[in-house]
């Protein structure tokens, strides 16, 4: 670069992106080795500014300037200066189909309105997204069989299961709750970054994603059949076949609502609780494992026996039959998809099981019973009888009189 000797020394480089028009007349291009690196000489430039071409996206080079002056000396380089290229973008429409042969480290950017914020982890950095039930092997009810969940429980009447593509948007830093109010039960538009994991989908950003239009969300409920999926029971039929009861699956990193999950002390592990008396008849089975690093408070004393609910945030683990073809246990073996679950808050024991002897009401008592009013409370205790955004504990009164006591998130 030739300049005049008394304008100031370069110490700065300005990248530019769009339309830009750029002059120079070098052509005088030369590689050069170094002892440490290769690098590309530039000579010959006049004018401001010079545009390098064939680049790698998403890449990190170094530059550095030296001014040539008209008496013919030179100034010293400058520091280097590092930049790092753009990554190019695949845009994604069809977020089932993209979930499907995705690749960790692939750059991303998600369709604006895709994606609805259900909420951000007590990290304060990573926001739970979901679509709006896309998911691309949904389980299907088949001819014949009994939805235990919605049929044999009030847990989801009158509801419709949910089975959409769930990826958490993983951000450096905390974002404030200030932050966090405006994305949370709204969908979701600049989302883009870097596939981070693909069997629990996951992306990395630097960008806070903004909030558009609202949404609502309404947990799944499961219980830890769920966690096996359609299986048979222990009773037949008249015809001497066994009746199957179907299950939804969770999907990775979905939150839900997990009730009837026995702790198994010896097995470090969540079961269906045991057949006892009322207590799952149908002889149905499935498990899963828990982590409690993201649970939001103090950590609750696990005892052997005991049955428990809670929202969590539900993966797949290292290892799993993510998307098996194997969809219905051909037997009541407690086989599967391993599946580690989060508990994040809302942690209740429901009773227990010890020698035989049911405590407490794991039974579904409300089954069938009409029901009066519905109450909502937030977690700062406010009641409503609108639900709230985020977490609820939901009251419902029957007309009997008695009560229930359930979660939701919306």
């Amino acid at each position: 670069m030739l300049v005049p000797k008394d304008l100031p020394a370069i110490d700065s480089i300005a990248i530019y992106a769009g339309d830009v028009t750029f002059y120079t007349n070098s052509d005088d291009q030369s590689l050069e080795e170094s002892t440490n690196e290769s690098y590309q000489l530039i000579k010959n430039i006049v004018g401001n500014s010079y545009e390098v071409t064939g680049l790698k996206a998403d890449t990190e080079y170094k530059y550095k300037i030296q001014a040539h002056y008209n008496d013919g000396t030179s100034s010293l380089w400058t520091d280097a200066k590092k930049v790092t290229t753009k990554p190019i973008y695949q845009q994604v429409n069809d977020l089932a189909g993209f979930l499907k042969d995705a690749k960790v480290g692939t750059p991303v950017a998600i369709a604006d309105g895709a994606l609805a914020c259900v909420g951000v982890l007590g990290d304060g950095r990573t926001i739970v997204t979901k679509d709006n039930n896309g998911y691309a092997d949904k389980d299907v009810l088949g001819d014949g069989e009994i939805d235990f969940v919605m049929d044999r429980t009030s847990f989801m009447r009158g509801r419709k299961w949910d089975q959409s593509n769930w990826i958490l948007v993983e951000l450096p830093e905390p974002i404030s709750e200030d932050q966090q109010a405006e994305i949370v039960g709204r969908t979701l538009g600049g989302v883009a970054g870097t596939m981070a994991d693909v069997d629990n989908p996951a992306i990395t950003t630097s960008s806070v994603p903004t909030g558009a239009g609202e949404a609502t969300f309404e947990c799944n409920t499961y219980i830890a059949a769920n966690f096996l999926g359609t299986q048979n029971g222990v009773n037949t039929k008249p015809d001497g076949s066994y009746y199957t009861y179907f299950f939804v699956k969770p999907k990775p990193n979905e939150i839900a609502d997990v009730h009837w999950a026995m702790w198994i002390e010896a097995e470090g592990c969540f079961k269906v609780p045991m057949s006892v008396g009322p207590i799952n008849k149908e002889g149905l089975t499935g498990t899963f494992y828990a982590d409690f690093s993201k649970y939001e408070g103090q950590v609750p004393q696990l005892v052997d026996g005991e049955v428990y609910s809670f929202i969590g945030l539900i993966t797949v683990d290292e290892g799993g039959e993510r998307n098996s073809a194997r969809r219905r246990a051909a037997s009541n073996q407690d086989v599967g998809t391993r599946y580690m679950v989060y508990p994040l808050q809302e942690w209740q024991c429901e009773g227990a099981i010890r020698g035989n002897v049911i405590t407490n009401g794991i039974t579904d008592t409300h089954a069938g019973k009409q029901v009066a009013k519905v109450e909502y409370v937030s977690v700062t205790g406010i009641r409503s009888c609108e639900p709230f955004h985020g977490a609820n504990v939901v009251i419902t009164t029957y007309t009997d009189g008695s009560r229930s006591v359930g979660k939701q998130v919306r």
